[in-house]
């Protein structure tokens, strides 16, 4: 007997133990589990991933230190202000007008000259196999786009430096991106795109003095690239990319927590360097921040429509000033070389018009926020009589506002399609500021109107103007520049209220819905346009094979009939 149980006692040891459920395999899944619950240890490729990300971050904040201050040192020796200020009778205009150039030739010419700097650095870029097109993921840094990365950067100090209707924050993240593609040099290709995500980050995160809307920056951006990735693979593959496919880490392999930690380091660290040179003090003066009531909030969404279609507009007219310059160059009327000249001396032309659609800093933006939280104020019209010669301080700020919205955003799209190097997130928090202003004077107009008439409750109120704006800004900016993350925990951070995140949420949301709306295309809508025009041609070019086929076997029979027996018809047509 205990022969015979012995091999069932054996085979019985043998065999997967059941969970109470009878499923077999409970305790290897178990102990898999633990297995895998394991914490991993540090390794020395996520310590010198940290190291990287910190110089990436430490080198960063200092060239945007420096090209900051090489941008504001070309405005005073240019003095470009002065001249403005000439033609807008703000100063001794004798003195101005008394210098070999007159004032307002200077304003149309200082920016032209600026894009004539531009051309000659392009065409130094492209000398040879050169590229100008700024640094990408996994290019060398010893290659022509790593070459093409200072020459830009100077590029973009021409273009800011000489009034540019453009902004600083654009080559300030392609300094962070060439930094981090040159630190990457030699290491192995699982940091390179996140390195290049921290150097995005910290572009911004130096750039506006902000470190938090730097790390959203990095993992908006990097999150879209890997969508767009995804959808040109599937593109290459001839399949179709179903909703939520793709992509959604940085692409190296890398653990999240080691590419999240590399963003951080980056960004906190270009911003303290940033804190360092270019002090303490935020981007530009942020007013205080009122929501009267939570009855606000539908405003807040009109608000953010209006934003959506604002910054639509804006995209579109971009690639039309593209593609017009681009059809001037090839029916001869604009020299490539010409026409970054030709985007400068538009700016300028404007200028005499509007001179806040030039870059001085914030100096712009700091005016419009000033005008929005005193638009009552008798000053206040004193004050935008001598900033246009389109405003007298009698037209009502909403009007305004909305020229010079107008002014800059075609001035932003000529600038930009022209070539000039820079870009457009200051344009767009401009923009943003005008349209806000203008929107919440109308929205107070109105209900000041409707509580004397007795229409509504006293008890209804609304904030001024300058609230409107600030929401505005981040509107605009999340539609244009496709970073609605950014710019909620940007307007955040700036303002440093939170009784701004629910009508800014708001805002930005409807905001980027409009412009997904209203704008081109995205990338994954293309691509499967694409692919299923691509699979419609390869099922007609096999229908068509397959009719081919079927004919050739009829002539076949045909032939094979004839030889096997005499024609029974006068014709072969017959048959």
């Amino acid at each position: 007997a205990r022969s015979a149980a012995a091999p069932e006692a054996q085979s019985a040891a043998t065999q997967p133990q059941q969970r109470p459920g009878g499923e077999a395999g409970a305790a290897p899944a178990a102990a898999a589990d633990t297995e895998l619950a394991t914490p991993r240890p540090a390794t020395r490729e996520d310590l010198a991933s940290f190291v990287q990300a910190a110089g990436v971050g430490l080198v960063t904040g200092g060239l945007v230190v420096v090209f900051n201050r090489s941008v504001h040192a070309l405005q005073e020796v240019l003095d470009l202000e002065g001249w403005v200020a000439a033609v807008h009778g703000s100063a001794d205009a004798q003195a101005q007008l008394a210098a070999p150039v007159p004032a307002a030739a200077a304003i149309v010419l200082v920016p032209a000259a600026g894009g004539l700097l531009n051309a000659a650095l392009r065409a130094s870029a492209e000398r040879g196999e050169g590229t100008w097109e700024a640094t990408r993921p996994g290019g060398r840094p010893d290659g022509p786009r790593a070459r093409a990365a200072p020459l830009r950067a100077l590029a973009a100090v021409a273009t800011l430096g000489t009034g540019g209707s453009l902004g600083p924050e654009g080559p300030s993240v392609e300094i962070g991106e060439a930094t981090a593609v040159a630190v990457a040099r030699g290491s192995v290709g699982r940091r390179t795109t996140a390195l290049f995500a921290a150097g995005a980050s910290a572009g911004i995160a130096a750039g506006f003095n902000a470190a938090v809307a730097g790390v959203f920056f990095a993992v908006e951006v990097a999150l879209r690239q890997a969508e767009e990735r995804a959808a040109e693979t599937a593109l290459d593959r001839g399949t179709n990319l179903a909703p939520g496919e793709g992509d959604t880490s940085f692409g190296d392999g890398l653990p999240a927590s080691t590419e999240l930690a590399m963003v951080l380091i980056s960004a906190v660290t270009a911003s303290v360097v940033s804190q360092q040179g270019l002090g303490n003090a935020p981007a530009f003066v942020v007013p205080e921040f009122d929501l009267r009531s939570s009855a606000e909030l539908p405003l807040y969404l009109v608000l953010g429509l209006l934003g959506g279609a604002v910054s639509a507009a804006g995209v579109r007219l971009v690639d039309a000033a593209t593609r017009a310059f681009a059809r001037a160059e090839k029916a001869g009327v604009a020299p490539r070389a010409l026409q970054p000249a030709l985007g400068g001396a538009f700016a300028g032309a404007v200028a005499l018009v509007a001179p806040q659609v030039l870059y001085q800093g914030y100096a712009n933006l700091d005016e419009i926020l000033t005008l929005a939280a005193s638009s009552g104020d008798a000053a206040a019209h004193a004050a935008r009589s001598s900033m246009a010669l389109l405003e007298d301080g009698s037209t009502p700020l909403f009007l305004f506002m909305l020229e010079l919205m107008a002014l800059k955003v075609c001035t932003t799209a000529v600038c930009k399609g022209s070539g000039l190097v820079g870009g457009v997130y200051a344009p767009s928090i401009f923009i943003g500021a005008a349209l806000g202003a203008g929107y919440g004077e109308v929205v107070n107009g109105l209900v000041g109107a409707a509580v004397e008439s007795g229409t509504a409750s006293p008890a209804l109120q609304v904030a001024p103007p300058q609230a409107y704006a600030l929401v505005g800004m981040g509107a605009v900016l999340a539609g244009w520049c496709r970073i609605p993350l950014t710019a909620t925990l940007l307007l955040f951070e700036l303002t440093r209220d939170d009784r701004i995140i629910l009508p800014l949420m708001a805002a930005v949301g409807l905001s980027a819905w409009a412009v997904e709306r209203l704008s081109p295309r995205p990338v994954r809508r293309r691509v499967g346009d694409i692919i299923e025009t691509r699979a419609r041609l390869e099922a007609s070019e096999a229908e068509a094979a397959a009719l081919r086929a079927r004919l050739r076997d009829l002539e076949g029979e045909s032939s094979e009939s004839d030889a096997e027996s005499p024609p029974k018809t006068s014709s072969r047509a017959e048959r």
